[in-house]
């Protein structure tokens, strides 16, 4: 993925690179040039998430499905502005955007949740960077702006961490990604690896 130049795929045996770029006149071609995220998850399909959208790319066919943010269709994608993508142990693939966190169920159709400023129990903010899932089934939430979000899907509740003056806190509130080692989880910041 790149910044602007679309999405380049490298062929290791012979080192040709096919460059995929957005071309406004075909509906079947990859929805922005920023690409934020690239995903394979558990059934082989490739996700990508871009700066104006969520595609699903065909292999076969070389062509982009995209998934497109309709104001009047509460389960379309929340927003076509996509920043991360993880898929849970269950198959559902979360979507981050820049309007809050899309789930998807290919068999089904979007689900969203969004910052609600009334609602202590919401997320803390709509720009989602990072998510991960550990071995309990608490969805990690990283945030651009208010830190990390822990979702306990069973109980419906989320815990928030903000980084502090305290040294065990998070070193900043922008999580750039969050990952799971051998039960360590591990938060990229913009100052820094928790």
């Amino acid at each position: 993925g790149t910044y602007s130049g679309g999405l380049n795929k490298l062929n290791l045996k012979t080192n040709e690179i096919e460059t995929f770029i957005n071309d406004p006149k075909k509906d079947s071609s990859i929805p922005g040039n920023f690409v934020r995220y690239i995903l394979r998850d558990s059934r082989g399909l490739l996700w990508v998430a871009t700066n104006n959208g969520l595609s699903r790319f065909d292999e076969n066919e070389k062509k982009f499905i995209t998934y497109e943010s309709k104001i009047y269709d509460p389960q379309s994608i929340v927003s076509n502005n996509t920043l991360s993508l993880f898929e849970d142990k269950s198959g559902t693939l979360w979507v981050g955007t820049y309007d809050g966190i899309s789930l998807f169920n290919p068999k089904t159709s979007f689900k969203n949740y969004k910052n609600d400023p009334f609602n202590a129990n919401s997320i803390s903010e709509n720009m989602i960077a990072g998510i991960y899932e550990d071995d309990d089934g608490l969805l990690w939430v990283g945030t651009v702006h208010e830190g990390l979000n822990v979702i306990d899907r069973k109980k419906g509740d989320i815990t928030k961490f903000k980084s502090s003056d305290d040294f065990n806190s998070l070193s900043n509130d922008y999580i750039r990604d969050i990952a799971g080692i051998e039960n360590e989880i591990w938060i990229a910041t913009e100052h820094g690896l928790n």
